[in-house]
C-alpha cells in the first residue's frame, strides 16, 4: 500500500517498499525526468516526456518550452491526452539527441503546424507528426549544410521532406509588395 500511495505522487516514476525485520522498512523511488515546459493562460508547468504534469512553474530553465496548445484544467499528476500536446511531444521524441537539446520551444497550434524555435533563432517548420525520420534525416543534413557553407538561417521548412526549403536570417517568408511611388 505505501509504494501504491507514493507511485501516485506525480514526480514518482517507480516506487519499491522492502522490508527488513525486525523494524526497517526502505522506499526506493525513481523520479520522472522534467521534458518540457507547457506556457498555457493558465501559467506555466514542467511535463515529461509522456506528457504528464509534474506540477506548476519550471523544474528546469534549459528546458524547451511548449506552447500555443489549448489545455483544459490543469492537476499534477494528469497526462494531457490533447492530440496537439502529444503530437508536439512525438515530434520533440523523435529527434536525434543532439538536436533535441538544440529546441528552445516547441509551438503546435494545430496538428498539422508544428514548428521548432532552435537556440539560435532558426524556426524549423515541421508540419505534421508524420514520416519524422524523414523530417529529421532532412533537417540534420540542411543544417549540416548550412553550418558548412557558412550562412545565417531564419527558417528550414521540412514539412515535405522531399523538398526542403530556406530562408536567410532576416528575410521576409512572405513576398514584400514593391513601395508605392513618392509623390
Amino acid at each position: 500500500r505505501v509504494a501504491e500511495k507514493v507511485r501516485r505522487l506525480p514526480w514518482v516514476r517507480k516506487a519499491r517498499v522492502t522490508r527488513r525485520l525486525p523494524d526497517t522498512v526502505s522506499v526506493r523511488v525513481t523520479e520522472r525526468r522534467p521534458a518540457m515546459v507547457l506556457s498555457s493562460a493558465k501559467g506555466r508547468w514542467t511535463l515529461d516526456l509522456a506528457g504528464r504534469v509534474l506540477g506548476r512553474g519550471v523544474a528546469n530553465r534549459t528546458l524547451p518550452v511548449l506552447g500555443g496548445v489549448r489545455v483544459a484544467r490543469l492537476t499534477p499528476g494528469d497526462v494531457l491526452s490533447d492530440a496537439g500536446v502529444q503530437a508536439a511531444l512525438d515530434v520533440w521524441r523523435s529527434l536525434p539527441r543532439g538536436l533535441r537539446a538544440r529546441v528552445a520551444g516547441v509551438f503546435a497550434p494545430s496538428l498539422e503546424r508544428i514548428a521548432l524555435s532552435l537556440d539560435d533563432d532558426v524556426v524549423v517548420r515541421y508540419g505534421a507528426a508524420e514520416s519524422m525520420a524523414a523530417k529529421n534525416s532532412v533537417l540534420r543534413a540542411v543544417l549540416a549544410r548550412v553550418r558548412a557553407e557558412g550562412r545565417s538561417t531564419g527558417y528550414i521548412d521540412v514539412r515535405v521532406p522531399g523538398s526542403p526549403a530556406i530562408s536567410a536570417a532576416g528575410a521576409s517568408p512572405l513576398p514584400v509588395p514593391p513601395a508605392p511611388p513618392p509623390g
